[in-house]
């Protein structure tokens, strides 16, 4: 029996150091296979995540030459007028005709795209295809491809391209979809596929050393050998699953793992691998080998040592073992005797020490209610909290003092602490009565949860009400310190419902019940995102508010630490929730503006055109085609600042509006007649007379070999914004500082040396006029220009009757218009989708061949050139445009000391926010060189001044823009210009404009 006791841990301390021992070795090994077993896992996830990194950038690249394809394919079409108006006439017709078939197939064989397996469909403006075309021959059926959902989604979202994958005929096809638009109208859209293949996988297969397949519609469409037989059913179970998968086959352990190809569509592809294991696992389990002998060695030891220990101990511990019973019955005066100074003496003395302690501590329940909540104390002392952390499902609120600093700079330290104390009791008094709980003060702004530490099933209300509650208590405040001339003390709140982390946390000796999680920084962010005085919260808040609390969208917005824009709605109380005011105010602002959209339903998605009225022609043997289309841009502008004439209209306000009507005649195959008539106040938009002109009127041939040759008056080719200037595609309303602030020689001043070339600042009122006029819009010029495109470079080359600075008059024809002709050269590459690369070169004469004013002995017009060099580049990614130009423009005066030179740049980015609505802005600068001032040329010795030929030029534009409808937009615009000239150092000037492209 007393061998018995003694064995039994329940009553012999002995067995219970042997089993602690025992328990402690154990646990040591255990803890060392479970860390072996960790980091085996570890190395799987890297070897796995590599090859997913690598899988995809091999993949990228694959993509990225395979969109090139698909981007030279597009252009065949969306440069092809001719193959745009016979796709516009099917559309009408309601029919394909045999001449849209062969143009589409004519175009295919000129770029040398005749492999059966690629994809060609084209729709109408709503989306719907009219021909599918499988290599050369059409395809049978209405959608034989299902494209429609992608198409539509192009059209809705208002983007020129969409890239996707398409499963057809159990392939997967990577499909580029583009808007074709005529003369600015929208006529449908083209949709061109290249098949993914087996060797697309094989080459991604080679790069990471697996085994790699494309999985659609759930089976394995292209993949690696292994891939498509052995592994084919268990890659193709992968898709969907977001854990990775450890499965052997054959006596091989593989590592599987499955991504999307495109994060917003799941549904399109997915790109699956099966990741070899055994070059990583076969060390490991050596290790685990080892460990288990050493361990069973190791346990031996401990229970030698566990008996030799126990002898010693069971005494003393006996004693501590029945004084401990007693104090588990309450009786915290038990006391033990310390007989010894060695550890066990030292036992003794923190025992009695643990028994005071313990009295003492039954004193400490009633502090923590005033530590933490009361809610929170509750749920510790009856345990209820996890300590460490739980997840819930709450709401965070956050509520920040805007501008604080400056709303307290100048005040007393203890004014400032008793400001900030009673706007922090208000807003916690309104916390606790939604029975909330005030998480922590963080300087002036306060973190308040709602469901967490006591569940509540309405805490999303609870907390917008609250803050709804904080706005008006924050009116209540204000109205006081207004009556006492005091500034108003202005809050902004956030609000985000979603999992959170809720515990104590900190350190052993100070903890603080506190919730983590990305829930609490997206209502972090979201405070501070809000202006003054308004409640911004998350769709998650929005979709658990009742309907008597507004919650407008408010676009979405970048958020610091997140990868994806957050849709985001401000609040308000007493109004119905409507979800589709925006569409529907949309179009009752195209209603009111004009009246434009007359007639149209609220779903409308254009306003009237000419088209819609009929005015088109097209041949019976639909070789002739004649159509008319317009633009009309309604404007009105506001100068500040000083006022001008040559930067800004000098009346105030002022407007001018601008009408365009566009002529296109479609002859055979192969020529295109283009006219613009166009009824505005000149090229200036001053007050006064309305002016009727003819600004392009040109013939283009082609394509020919892969060329075009356009001949008659059309809009300089030269740099970047000529091209996009009064369209839809620019974001702004005023052109580039470089191209209004474009500066001339004069005839009418043509000076006789460098002094009288830089005296006319002293009079600058006087020169610019006449000297130097701005070019504000863009030169319309005769000429002719070839342009093409091989080997991915797009090039033009163009003769022009006078430099693109000349002035208006000289942009005409006359007898000897091409004496003297201006030459531009340029070049273009996309690097990538998304990236494009210009430069470009023009040289041309700036004087008519009738000079107003003299020349020097020995010089003509002749010798007096404009040079101009530029480059322009322009990046795209997801929402964001980026744009950045440079112009170095020198002026060949042969009868100064040195030829005066100009740099200017520009840059803008440009941001859409939702479907129709975009922000710009855009920064620009025109440098002049100095010049020898002095009248004299350089000679040794002789001493000259030097003086700026011109003052330096400054701008600024912000811009927003709404397309209301496909057709109809309206934009603001706010430009600030400053120079160093004393006549107009600032001349700032607020733009409105209204367009409809008819």
């Amino acid at each position: 029996m007393d061998l018995a006791r003694r064995l039994d841990p329940r009553s012999s301390f002995a067995a219970k150091v042997a089993l602690a021992l025992l328990g402690t070795v154990g646990l040591l090994m255990a803890v060392m296979l479970v860390v072996v077993r960790g980091e085996t896992r570890g190395q799987i996830e890297q070897v796995t995540e590599r090859a997913v990194l690598q899988a995809q950038r091999a993949f990228e690249e694959s993509e990225e030459r395979r969109r090139e394809q698909l981007a030279r394919r597009a252009e065949v079409f969306t440069d092809s007028r001719r193959t745009l108006a016979l796709l516009e006439g099917a559309i009408e017709a309601g029919q394909i005709s045999d001449r849209l078939i062969a143009d589409l197939v004519y175009n295919l064989e000129l770029a040398g795209f005749e492999d059966t397996t690629t994809l060609t469909i084209l729709t109408d403006p709503d989306g719907a295809p009219v021909i599918t075309l499988m290599g050369l021959a059409p395809a049978m059926g209405i959608d034989p491809v299902a494209i429609a959902p992608l198409t539509r989604e192009l059209l809705a979202r208002f983007v020129a391209e969409l890239t996707g994958y398409q499963l057809v005929n159990g392939r997967l096809y990577t499909v580029r979809s583009v808007v074709l638009d005529l003369m600015s109208r929208v006529i449908g859209t083209a949709a061109f596929g290249l098949p993914i293949r087996d060797e697309d996988a094989e080459a991604v297969g080679r790069v990471v050393g697996a085994e790699v397949c494309f999985v659609a519609g759930g089976e394995c469409v292209a993949g690696t050998p292994l891939s498509r037989t052995r592994l084919a059913e268990t890659l193709a179970g992968q898709v969907g699953q977001e854990a990775r998968t450890l499965v052997e086959l054959d006596g091989e352990r593989w590592e599987l793992v499955a991504e999307p190809l495109t994060a917003e569509g799941p549904t399109e592809g997915w790109l699956a691998m099966a990741v070899p294991l055994e070059p990583v696992l076969a060390p490991f389990d050596r290790i685990r080998r080892s460990l288990a002998i050493g361990s069973v060695a190791a346990l031996a030891l401990a229970l030698l040592l566990a008996v030799l220990i126990s002898r010693g101990l069971t005494r003393p511990v006996r004693t501590l073992v029945d004084a401990t019973r007693r104090v588990g019955r309450g009786e915290y005066d038990t006391r033990v005797p310390a007989d010894s100074s060695d550890e066990m003496g030292q036992l003794a003395e923190s025992f009695n020490a643990m028994t005071e302690g313990l009295a003492l501590k039954e004193q400490y329940r009633g502090v923590l209610d005033k530590v933490v909540s009361r809610d929170v104390a509750e749920e510790l002392l009856r345990g209820d909290v996890r300590l460490g952390g739980e997840s819930r499902d709450a709401t965070v609120l956050f509520a920040d003092v805007r501008g604080f600093t400056t709303l307290t700079e100048g005040m007393e330290p203890q004014a400032v602490i008793t400001l900030l104390n009673q706007t922090m009791e208000r807003l916690s008094t309104i916390v606790d009565e939604e029975g909330g709980v005030v998480d922590k003060y963080i300087g002036d702004e306060i973190m308040a949860v709602f469901g967490a530490p006591l569940s509540q099933p309405d805490h999303a209300e609870r907390a917008v009400r609250a803050a709804v509650a904080m706005q008006t208590a924050m009116e209540d405040v204000n109205r006081a310190r207004l009556a006492r001339s005091e500034p108003a003390v202005e809050i902004g709140v956030g609000v985000h419902t979603g999992e959170v982390v809720a515990g104590n946390m900190g350190s052993t000796n100070r903890l603080n019940y506190t919730v983590v999680g990305e829930s609490v920084n997206l209502a972090a962010r979201l405070c501070t995102t809000a202006d003054p005085g308004e409640i911004l919260v998350s769709e998650a808040v929005r979709d658990r508010l009742p309907d008597d609390v507004v919650a407008e969208p408010a676009g979405t917005r970048e958020m610091k630490g997140f990868s994806r824009p957050v849709r985001v709605y401000a609040v308000k109380p007493g109004a119905r929730v409507s979800r589709s005011a925006s569409r529907a105010g949309g179009v009752i602002l195209a209603l009111v503006l004009g009246g434009l959209a007359a007639g149209t339903s609220a779903g409308a998605q254009s306003a009237p055109t000419l088209r819609d009225a009929g005015l088109e022609w097209i041949s019976p043997e639909g070789t002739v085609q004649l159509g008319l289309s317009g633009r009309m841009d309604l404007e009105g502008y506001v100068p500040t600042g000083s006022k001008a004439p040559w930067i800004i209209p000098a009346t105030n306000p002022f407007f001018a509006g601008r009408a365009r009507l566009f002529g296109d005649l479609f002859i055979g195959s192969r020529i295109f007649v283009s006219t613009e008539l166009r009824v505005d106040r000149g090229e200036e938009p001053r007050p006064g007379p309305w002016d009727a002109r003819v600004d392009q009127a040109y013939v283009r041939v082609g394509p020919v070999a892969g060329l075009f040759l356009q001949a008659g008056r059309f809009v300089s080719p030269f740099a970047g914004y000529p091209q996009r200037h009064h369209t839809d595609r620019d974001p702004f309303i005023r052109p580039p500082l470089m191209y209004e602030y474009r500066t001339m020689v004069s005839a009418a001043l043509v000076p006789a040396n460098s002094a009288e070339f830089t005296d006319w600042k002293d009079d600058p009122t006087l020169y610019r006029p006449v000297g130097a006029p701005p070019i504000w819009g863009a030169p319309y010029q005769w000429g002719a220009m070839l342009l093409g495109r091989a080997a991915g470079v797009d090039f033009k080359a163009a003769v022009m009757n006078s430099a693109p600075s000349s002035e208006p008059d000289e942009w005409s024809w006359s007898a000897n218009a091409m004496d003297r002709p201006s030459v531009v050269l340029g070049l273009g590459y996309t690097f990538a989708p998304g990236l494009r690369i210009d430069a470009g070169y023009n040289r041309g004469p700036y004087l008519a061949d009738q000079p107003l004013g003299p020349f020097a002995a020995g010089w003509g017009p002749e010798d007096y050139d404009q040079v101009l060099l530029w480059g322009r580049a322009r990046v795209e990614f997801g929402r964001t445009i980026l744009r950045a130009e440079v112009l170095h423009d020198r002026w060949e005066v042969p009868n100064v000391a040195e030829d005066p030179v100009d740099v200017s740049f520009s840059a803008e980015v440009e941001q859409t926010l939702s479907a129709g609505l975009y922000v710009a802005g855009r920064a620009g600068v025109v440098l002049f060189n100095e010049i020898d001032a002095s009248g004299l040329s350089y000679v040794s010795g002789a001493s000259y001044t030097r003086d700026a030929w011109d003052y330096d030029a400054y701008r600024f534009q912000l811009a927003a823009g709404y397309r209301i409808l496909r057709n109809l937009g309206v934009r603001t615009e706010y430009a600030v210009n400053w120079t160093a000239a004393p006549t107009d150092a600032n001349a700032n000037l607020l733009s409105t404009q209204l367009w409809w492209q008819y």
